[in-house]
């Protein structure tokens, strides 16, 4: 862990120092403003699709008030979904995806898109980020040579100390927040670029049509996936509380997850002793409107649970200790609107807060001691307790 902290430090170090000679217009580097001088807005946003998902609410509403000044909107998201985040309603006038591994491994990709964010102009840009990353979104900052660039100072999960420090200085303005949640973090951001918080209903999100699924009446999703193995609990659970639901409540179980998440989810099948629906590999639009029709979902720390929340779909989180639990699953305080606070599972460890750099170093395939240490019992018991609810609601 150590050594490859180490190398990313002198390889963010290098390209820091590197960046601004690629920043030179180059063939295919993109389009000036358009006509008439419109002002733009900046917003860097390079997570993974769980993050992004948090910071929606703030980011939808930081857009509807800079649009009704005038103003044009520009994305920065990770290009893994860039074309979802494309069709968000009132969110963006035009949408960059970053391919991540590229932009950091490949200089002539690098210097293209860096460019290409010179040339837009911003006169605003903010990263509503917290834990910062020098040669991604603290690097989008730099290059954007807005006149206000604003993000906070964070902490220091995805930098070193030196990172952290140079990243900063790609900022006009750091600032500092007691918010504990990351959604907290987002809408804090709200008064510092003069847009006031008012609630309002959830973001909408891009749904695909659900016919010809075969999905039943009353289903839950399992989403076995998580972004490493150390996060995800075992696949012979997940079959467990499969057949808690179709035999104990009548409710079919439905397998959700991404095209990475194959492995984990025929790992599931094997185990399961009910019939399963398995809908892994499908895209974002249809993962959100399967979540929308659920009655409840399953599933650990993952985009899953933050679909669910937006959507006010019941949940439990299958969650471990690499951050706070709190940071976040902590949906129950949103100035903006109103979530379905997930129902949690942990098991707490005098280790919690490792940042998932697990000391014990599970086996290949395997989760963290704090996540394996979750019984089924505690997991069925959160589920039944929202079966009996959707019971009395209907």
């Amino acid at each position: 862990m150590r050594a490859r902290r180490l190398a990313r430090a002198v390889l963010g170090l290098g390209a820091w120092l590197c960046d601004p000679l690629l920043r030179n217009p180059l063939p295919g580097a993109g389009a000036r403003p358009g006509p008439g001088g419109v002002p733009v807005l900046l917003i860097v946003r390079l997570d993974r699709i769980g993050d992004f998902l948090l910071g929606l609410p703030a980011a939808t509403r930081i857009a509807r008030s800079f649009k009704q000044r005038g103003w044009r909107i520009v994305v920065v998201a990770n290009a893994d979904f860039a074309d979802w985040v494309a069709d968000i309603p009132d969110l963006a006038d035009e949408v960059i995806g970053v391919h991540r591994h590229r932009f950091v491994a490949k200089p002539l990709y690098r210097a293209r898109l860096l460019s290409r964010i010179r040339r837009l102009a911003p006169t605003v840009a903010i990263q509503p980020t917290w834990s910062r990353e020098l040669l991604t979104g603290d690097a989008i900052m730099r290059a954007s040579a807005a006149p206000r660039r604003v993000g906070w100072v964070g902490d220091t999960a995805n930098a070193t100390a030196l990172e952290r420090w140079l990243g900063g200085r790609a900022h006009t303005e750091l600032h500092r927040t007691a918010e504990k949640t990351e959604l907290r973090r987002n809408e804090a951001l709200l008064p510092l670029i003069g847009v006031p918080a008012q609630r309002e209903a959830a973001p909408a999100v891009p749904a695909a049509p659900l016919e010809g699924l075969g999905l039943p009446p009353r289903y839950a999703v399992l989403a076995p996936g998580a972004r490493s193995e150390l996060r995800r609990w075992p696949p012979d659970r997940v079959a467990a509380i499969a057949t808690l639901l179709l035999e104990g409540f009548g409710i079919a179980p439905v397998l959700c997850g991404g095209p990475a998440e194959r492995a984990v989810a025929d790992a599931v099948l094997r185990h399961a002793t009910v019939p399963v629906l398995d809908l892994v590999g499908r895209d974002l639009r249809l993962l959100s409107a399967v979540i929308g029709g659920a009655r409840l979902v399953v599933a650990n720390d993952s985009a899953a649970i933050h679909f669910a929340a937006l959507l006010g779909v019941p949940s439990v989180c299958v969650a471990g200790g690499g951050f706070p639990t709190e940071r976040f699953l902590g949906y129950a305080d949103s100035a903006l609107f109103t979530p379905r606070q997930p129902l949690v599972a942990v098991r707490p460890m005098p280790c919690f807060g490792c940042q998932w750099e697990c000391r014990f170093r599970p086996g290949p395939a395997e989760p963290a001691p704090c996540v394996d240490a979750i019984p089924v019992q505690a997991v069925a018991a959160a589920v039944a307790s929202l079966c009996a609810d959707d019971a009395a609601a209907r």
